[in-house]
């Protein structure tokens, strides 16, 4: 379903939220949206979970440079 709907409208922000995605978990502020749009998860989150999307598989999996470990990268 596309959405052809384009400007600004309020949302609310909510914070502490605990994501589990494949086992591994994070903290991360969320933001409501309407039903019609579909939960997703951001660059940031996937980051955190040390998950990359694998274009041609079309899934999502372990980070290929850290041999499947569950890896935080500190700055």
């Amino acid at each position: 379903m596309a959405l052809s709907r384009i400007g600004k409208s309020p949302v609310s922000v909510y914070e502490a939220v605990r994501v589990t995605i494949q086992g591994r978990h994070c903290t991360v502020d969320v933001m409501e949206v309407s039903e019609e749009v579909p939960a997703l998860i951001g660059q940031v989150p996937l980051e955190m979970l040390d998950l990359v999307v694998d274009l041609q598989a079309r899934r999502l999996t372990s980070n290929p440079a850290h041999g499947g470990e569950h890896v935080l990268e500190l700055f």
